[in-house]
């Protein structure tokens, strides 16, 4: 049985950070446009590290998520590791376009700016993901940290919402670059809704991601509803075709 980790322990799980590679455990998955007459492109990839892969590094009976509090404050000095780990990481070709799981704070640490000045190429950019409740939490932190971003050409993009939450967002207000809708199975039985088909138009089409799509359902699903971008297993297939279908061997 799990335990829910405890204020006094939480400083020695953060400490624990430094003994493992964090980037080995930090995966990337793209997101991929479909185009008219069957074509696909990369829209770019999303670099983040799993709950349940930084769990294993530590004791099994340990939850590192019970406390929502907590666990933000691990995740704020993950976010540190994680941008100092782009460093040594050994890719051959990098993406043009990259997208990084952050806390809207992580976006004014010295390892972001670090990150952004040493690291990127020229002329790279880089989508920043936020958590809704990130958002909610501090919204005038949200709107500083969407302004440094794009005055240093970057872009911002609103993470893990639903249907239902987007009926409770002013996305006109908050303006983001993005947003990443999460399919869940259960959507497949919403097919005609007026409400969130405005919605999706008025933050513009092309700037709507439907992710953890599994099944061809849920590219029926966005399609109908407008959505060109699409993330997932299902596109993971999709890329493997795209990149064998380039390669003469």
């Amino acid at each position: 049985l799990k335990r829910a980790v405890e204020a006094n322990e939480i400083e020695n799980v953060i400490a624990r950070l430094d003994d493992f590679d964090v980037a080995e455990i930090v995966k990337r998955q793209s997101v991929v446009r479909i185009k008219g007459g069957g074509k696909f492109s990369v829209m770019f990839q999303e670099f983040f590290v799993a709950v349940k892969d930084l769990s294993r590094q530590f004791d099994e009976q340990l939850d590192l998520v019970a406390n929502r509090w907590l666990f933000l404050y691990l995740t704020q000095a993950l976010d540190k590791k994680t941008l100092s780990a782009f460093f040594a990481a050994n890719l051959t070709k990098w993406p043009s376009e990259i997208s990084i799981n952050l806390n809207l704070s992580s976006v004014f640490s010295r390892e972001f700016v670090n990150f952004a000045k040493n690291f990127l190429k020229e002329g790279q950019k880089v989508i920043v993901e936020v958590q809704p409740m990130d958002v909610f939490n501090n919204l005038p932190l949200y709107f500083e940290a969407k302004e440094i971003l794009r005055k240093g050409g970057h872009k911002l993009l609103i993470d893990a919402l639903s249907p239902s939450s987007l009926k409770m967002l002013n996305l006109k207000n908050l303006d983001p670059d993005f947003i990443k809708i999460f399919w869940e199975p259960l959507m497949e039985y919403d097919q005609d809704n007026e409400e969130l088909k405005q919605i999706i138009a008025n933050m513009g089409r092309e700037n709507v991601i439907l992710a953890k799509c599994e099944t061809d359902k849920a590219l029926k699903w966005g399609i109908k509803y407008g959505i060109t971008a699409f993330q997932g297993p299902i596109m993971d297939d999709v890329e493997v075709a795209m990149i064998k279908n380039r390669c003469p061997n």
